[in-house]
């Protein structure tokens, strides 16, 4: 993916947005992330993600890609920001809120892609969140080198564990781990129309 993190939403400048438009003519450019609101750690203005976030919808819509969405403690702001730039491809990265706010996602046809802290102990609100949506809006991911699964809690994390995840969402749902598996790969390659492209072209 190529966009512009809100910790750095205040370097979104003309020649940043003509720089991710290079990158986002790139056949191997999936998707436009991850951007979004983060009123958490405030890196930087709020005024000034929003206008980060507004101008990385838009080149979603020109390039026709989807948009891979950080959203830390801004729900309310996320929502309406996105309601109003008419973003309707979007994957909600390292899925942080309640069943809730999953069902308002959902509703909208987007994704909420869960990562390593749904296997965490304290976090039952992101496994409630993963059992009351439909399968086949969720996604799997590391969010590596970050949130390693609980057993390897304090480690660096790897793209190998997101096995944690599928059985930590499969256990949640009540569902077998296979179901799982294979449910989200495939809504992967829905999510992300140029890596299925990806994976059909004929190698040298």
């Amino acid at each position: 993916t190529a966009g512009m993190h809100p910790h750095d939403a205040s370097a979104f400048d003309v020649r940043a947005s003509s720089e991710l438009e290079e990158l986002l003519a790139n056949p191997l450019v999936v998707a436009v992330g991850e951007c979004g609101l983060d009123f958490f750690r405030m890196r930087s203005p709020r005024r000034e993600q929003e206008r980060a976030l507004r101008s990385q919808v838009d080149l979603a819509k020109a390039y026709d890609l989807p948009l891979v969405i950080h959203v830390r403690d801004a729900w309310p702001e996320i929502l309406r920001v996105l309601d109003e730039g008419s973003a309707e491809r979007v994957v909600l990265h390292c899925f942080s809120g309640d069943a809730e706010i999953a069902a308002r996602c959902t509703e909208r046809g987007w994704f909420l892609s869960f990562a390593g802290n749904v296997t965490y102990p304290k976090n039952a609100h992101l496994r409630e969140a993963a059992a009351a949506v439909s399968l086949d809006r969720i996604l799997v991911e590391t969010d590596s080198p970050f949130l390693a699964p609980q057993r390897l809690r304090g480690r660096d994390n790897a793209p190998s564990n997101v096995v944690d995840v599928i059985e930590a969402v499969a256990l949640a749902r009540d569902e077998p781990v296979e179901i799982v598996r294979e449910t989200t790969a495939e809504n992967a390659r829905i999510a992300f129309p140029r890596l299925q492209q990806a994976l059909e072209k004929p190698r040298d």
